[in-house]
C-alpha cells in the first residue's frame, strides 16, 4: 500500500513538473531597446537607433537556458507599443540574438490607448495557452516605466490571478533618485532596476547568469552600463524642481541647469559606489 501511494506521488510530481510552463513577455523600447521615449525626440531615436542595452539579450539567453535545464517548457512574446509600420521587431530581436519569439506590434486598427493594447494582447496570450500549461504557470515581465508597463503588469496579475515576476527598468529615475521633497515611486511587489547591477539583488532566481554578471562588470567599469539619455532625463527632473527654466536672465538659466547636471552627476556617481 505504501509502495503504490509512493508511486502516485512520485507519478503526480512528473506530471506537474511537465506540465511546469514560463511565459517571459516584454516590452521592447526602453526595455531591451534604447530608445529614450522619456524625451520628445525619442520618437524620432525610435526611427533610426535599433542598440540593444547590451546585457538584455544575455540575460535572456541565459534565463531560458536555465529554465530549459530545469525541464520548464518557456515561450518569449515581445509585447510592444511601437507600430509594425516604422519598427521591424522580428528583425530587431534576430539580429541581437535574443531567444526567439513572437513580436506584437501595434498597426492602424488597434487600440490608440498604449495600456488598452498591451492589456488585451497579453490577455490572449495567456489566455490561447492549453489549460495544462495554465495550471502550473509562471510569467516574467519585463518593462519600463517610461509609459504604462508596471500598471498593465500588476493589473494582468490581479485579473488572471498570475504568478508572476515583474521587472521595471526605470528610465523616469524617480524609482532610484528621490529629490527634496519627493519620495522614491515604488509599487509594492515590483522590482525595479537603474541598471541590469540591480538585478543582482533580486530574490527571484533564475534570472542572472555567469555571462550577465560578467557583462555587467565589464560595462560597469567601462562606465557603459546606463545609456546617456538616462542621466539627461534626472538632470531634467534637477533643472525642473530648482525652476531653471524661471530664472531672472539667460545666465541664471545656464548656471541654474549647470548646477543641476553637476547634482545629477553626483547622485549617479554615488549609486555606482555602491553595489
Amino acid at each position: 500500500m505504501c509502495t503504490k501511494i509512493l508511486h502516485l506521488c512520485v507519478l503526480s510530481f512528473l506530471i506537474n513538473i511537465s506540465w511546469a510552463k514560463t511565459v517571459v513577455i516584454s516590452d521592447i523600447d526602453d526595455t531591451i531597446k534604447m530608445t529614450n521615449n522619456m524625451s520628445s525626440t525619442g520618437t524620432i531615436v525610435h526611427f533610426l537607433d535599433n542598440d540593444p542595452f547590451p546585457v538584455m539579450p544575455i540575460l535572456f539567453r541565459e534565463l531560458k537556458s536555465q529554465l530549459d535545464d530545469k525541464g520548464e517548457q518557456v515561450e518569449f512574446h515581445y509585447v510592444s507599443g511601437g507600430y509594425r509600420a516604422i519598427f521591424n521587431g522580428d528583425k530587431f530581436i534576430k539580429k541581437n540574438n535574443f531567444p526567439s519569439g513572437k513580436v506584437y506590434l501595434r498597426n492602424l486598427k488597434s487600440p490608440r490607448s498604449t495600456f488598452t493594447y498591451k492589456y488585451l494582447t497579453i490577455t490572449k496570450i495567456i489566455e490561447d495557452l492549453d489549460p495544462e500549461d495554465r495550471q502550473n504557470l509562471t510569467v516574467y515581465f519585463f518593462g519600463d516605466n517610461a509609459a504604462y508597463d508596471a500598471d498593465v503588469y500588476w493589473q494582468l496579475t490581479r485579473d488572471l490571478t498570475l504568478k508572476s515576476h515583474i521587472f521595471i527598468r526605470d528610465v523616469q529615475t524617480k524609482a532610484t533618485f528621490a529629490l527634496e521633497g519627493e519620495s522614491l515611486e515604488q509599487a509594492k511587489g515590483l522590482h525595479y532596476f537603474f541598471t541590469e547591477r540591480d538585478l543582482k539583488k533580486s530574490a527571484v532566481e533564475p534570472l542572472l547568469g555567469k555571462a550577465s554578471h560578467e557583462k555587467i562588470e565589464v560595462l560597469n567599469k567601462a562606465k557603459k552600463l546606463l545609456p546617456e539619455y538616462v542621466k539627461r532625463t534626472l538632470k531634467s527632473r534637477i533643472s525642473k524642481k530648482n525652476n531653471c527654466i524661471d530664472q531672472d536672465n539667460l545666465a541664471d538659466v545656464i548656471k541654474c541647469n549647470k548646477k543641476a547636471k553637476k547634482e545629477a552627476a553626483r547622485l549617479i556617481d554615488e549609486y555606482f559606489a555602491h553595489d
